[in-house]
């Protein structure tokens, strides 16, 4: 089996009957509540790393993200909840889900036991890991050094504040600028696509917005929940309403185009790696 050549690598999620916030090497990719979605699944390659890698289930997640494993949740845990998290390989032109197609490289399954006398408190944490051995090299966020949080508070709001502008004004050059290194680990791990590809892409639909009046959500600093995550080396820029701060307002259709921003430092500059 080669990735990228014959197998795609995806992350499957699985819920029922609770709200679950799910994890790989530390890093956040979805929060949900079985009400409104039961399964997703996404492309994991530039989430991996070679060696050691890490799935975590949040069950009952806090009310915030920077909350979210936080002792205290007011959230119930229903007696038949449960999720599941799989790193599957899947053929190329299979389809996500289809377990009998894709090969299990590592999961993490968990289910109340509502027959159990042990008293279960939210939020509920599991954790499992596994060596892959190699798969497709190190990620460049991997190699980031710890975020210095006390130190950065200033830099990363005035990087906020200049992605953000840049978004409202449509202005795809600095978006790319500051994206470079989440789109040439795009390209890096998606060889087929190409760094290019996911250029080109991100610019359009930046792009696509330029001149509309009044169309961006503004800064709002009382509404930031910012929160840092794989170990420490990146941030992650959302609010406190689960939507990442930098985001369109709805419009007709209740349609919403968010800029999901996983922000972390390199010889002194602040850039989007994830």
């Amino acid at each position: 089996m080669q990735i990228n050549k014959d197998h795609m690598l995806h992350l499957d999620l699985y819920v029922k009957s609770c709200v679950a916030e799910l994890y790989i090497n530390g890093i956040p990719v979805r929060r949900m509540d079985s009400e409104e979605e039961n399964f997703h699944s996404l492309v994991a390659h530039h989430l991996v790393q070679d060696g050691s890698n890490e799935l975590e289930i949040v069950i009952s997640p806090g009310d915030t993200p920077a909350n979210a494993k936080n002792a205290g949740s007011n959230r119930k845990i229903n007696e038949d909840a449960k999720a599941c998290m799989q790193l599957v390989a899947y053929p190329v032109g299979a389809f996500a889900g289809d377990t009998e197609s894709g090969t299990v490289q590592m999961e993490l399954n968990w289910e109340n036991d509502a027959s159990s006398s042990a008293q279960i408190s939210a939020p509920h944490i599991e954790r499992t890991s596994k060596d892959l051995g190699t798969l497709l090299g190190m990620p460049t966020w991997s190699k980031l050094s710890v975020i210095d949080l006390e130190k950065s508070t200033q830099e990363i709001a005035t990087t906020i504040a200049d992605i953000h502008q840049a978004f409202e004004n449509g202005n795809s050059q600095i978006i790319c600028e500051y994206f470079k290194p989440q789109l040439s680990e795009a390209g890096r791990t998606l060889p087929e696509y190409g760094e290019e590809n996911f250029r080109e892409d991100l610019a359009f639909d930046i792009e696509d917005n330029r001149g509309k009046d009044d169309w961006v959500v503004p800064l709002n600093t009382n509404e930031h929940d910012f929160r840092l995550c794989a170990d420490g080396k990146l941030i992650e820029i959302i609010d406190r309403n689960w939507e990442p701060t930098i985001r369109t307002k709805a419009d007709a259709d209740g349609n919403v185009y968010p800029l999901p921003i996983f922000l972390g430092q390199n010889e002194g500059q602040w850039q989007v790696y994830l």
